[in-house]
């Protein structure tokens, strides 16, 4: 019953998470953050440990990672979930455009193509702009 306990102490972290007041989640030392951060990880030591719901808890890490501002680990978590869109989407909100871009290459197939087309638009012209500065 191990496994089934660190699960629900994982999901009992999150909701602990959610519960607080978002209002102060801009701040960077915030108790919301750091929950989000404990749950993040719960939720990773789940999927590591997990079979059959892997990817379901890679997820909610990502979210996690990603409530708590953490948009790398968040897009890593995506990825180990096979959620490409959404780690895409992160890698491009964080300004890592040549990380989008790998994840668009190897996984297009199994990505939401107006977001493809979203990133790649934006990616343009951030190269773009970049490349008339120098």
């Amino acid at each position: 019953m191990h496994r089934e306990v660190a699960v629900a102490n994982a999901y009992s972290l999150r909701e602990k998470a959610q519960r607080m007041p978002s209002v102060h989640r801009q701040l960077q030392d915030s108790p919301s953050k750091a929950a989000f951060l404990v749950a993040a990880k719960a939720f990773i030591d789940c999927a590591v440990a997990a079979t059959k719901e892997k990817r379901a808890y890679y997820k909610i890490a990502g979210d996690c990672f990603d409530n708590h501002g953490d948009h790398k680990k968040a897009a890593q978590a995506y990825l180990n979930a096979e959620e490409y869109t959404l780690a895409a989407q992160l890698y491009r909100k964080d300004g890592r455009f040549e990380d989008a871009i790998q994840v668009i290459q190897v996984h297009r197939e199994d990505m939401e193509s107006n977001v493809v087309e979203s990133i790649l638009g934006v990616v343009r012209l951030v190269y773009f702009r970049n490349f008339e500065q120098e």
